[in-house]
């Protein structure tokens, strides 16, 4: 299942619900836990990182653009 969801751009999906919502504001942070859990849990070979949208926005919440409290 998981090199399905990998390989049919679940990273992109990921992504766009880590983004920013409409207003500037980040989504909530039990739907940023559950995600980044998700991942976590997850063995990501480089090339899918590499070619998805997951890692700017990983950088923007591990550099606190998200102002969220330590996940």
């Amino acid at each position: 299942m998981q090199e399905y969801f990998l390989e049919h751009a679940g990273l992109d999906v990921f992504a766009k619900w880590l983004d920013p919502l409409p207003d500037g504001t980040y989504p909530n942070q039990n739907l940023v836990q559950g995600v980044l859990n998700c991942l976590d849990s997850m063995r990501i070979a480089e090339t899918f990182i590499e070619n998805s949208e997951i890692e700017e926005v990983l950088r923007e919440y591990a550099e606190g653009k998200a102002k969220m409290p330590n996940l």
